[in-house]
């Protein structure tokens, strides 16, 4: 009996090749999730360090023009990581974009996977089948010549 074909063997394949691409997009939108988190954190730490030099000012000194040009940088920093956090939301909603299309390209893949497993093992019955009937064929030809003779 000949080997087992699939059909759709190249369109498995190439499945296969779309749900590679979608692993690496979401592995590249992890990265740059994991970066902008960390950048988000860098910042807020700066925000910190802005108010913690801001409260050491103010109970030392009361020298207006210091004082002003902290309060810039610490509304700067609040602007900043305002605006960060908004990155991070941005890349969130795409990292799930992203996570939900691996799972639908994961979901094609296994259909057809499951189709040609489903094809083999009825390949696999077909074969054992025939293998069988000849089996059978020379049981029923070896018992025809056996009973033949006497």
């Amino acid at each position: 009996m000949k080997k087992f074909s699939f059909p759709l063997e190249r369109v498995l394949g190439t499945r296969k090749i779309k749900e590679k691409l979608k692993q690496r997009e979401m592995a590249a939108a992890i990265r740059l999730e994991e970066a902008e988190n960390e950048r988000l954190q860098k910042m807020e730490e700066k925000k910190q360090t802005a108010l913690a030099i801001l409260k050491k000012t103010q109970e030392k000194e009361f020298n207006p023009g210091v004082l002003a040009l902290l309060h810039t940088t610490l509304d700067g920093q609040r602007w900043r990581c305002q605006k960060q956090q908004e990155r991070v939301k941005i890349v969130r909603v795409k990292l799930d974009q992203s996570r939900k299309s691996l799972l639908q390209a994961r979901r094609s893949t296994k259909v057809i996977e499951k189709l040609r497993e489903r094809r083999h093992e009825e390949y696999v019955q077909k074969v054992e089948k025939s293998e069988q009937k000849a089996i059978d064929e020379v049981a029923v030809i070896k018992y025809a010549t056996m009973n033949s003779k006497y």
